[in-house]
Formats: structure tokens, sequence, C-alpha cells
């Protein structure tokens, strides 16, 4: 079972590494994207 958090007005920086392993645990943060973010896609 998944879980979302959105963070809608929060800015929250947090290591790829650790976005990774709550992915895996199937935890997703969502967050809005910045003009300078870059974008990686996922194959």
């Amino acid at each position: 079972m998944g879980c979302a958090v959105n963070f809608s007005e929060i800015e929250v920086n947090i290591s790829q590494s650790l976005f990774e392993s709550l992915y895996e645990k199937g935890i997703q943060l969502i967050t809005k994207l910045k003009k300078n973010m870059k974008i990686n896609e996922c194959p």
C-alpha cells in the first residue's frame, strides 16, 4: 500500500538516496517543480 504526501507550500530539500529509499518503501514525496530544477526522467 503506497502513501502520497503533498508538500504544496513547503520547500523540502532531501538527498537523492533518501528519496530513493522512501520510494522503494512505497512513500512518494510530491512537490512543485521550481523553474531552475532539472527534470530527470526515469526509464
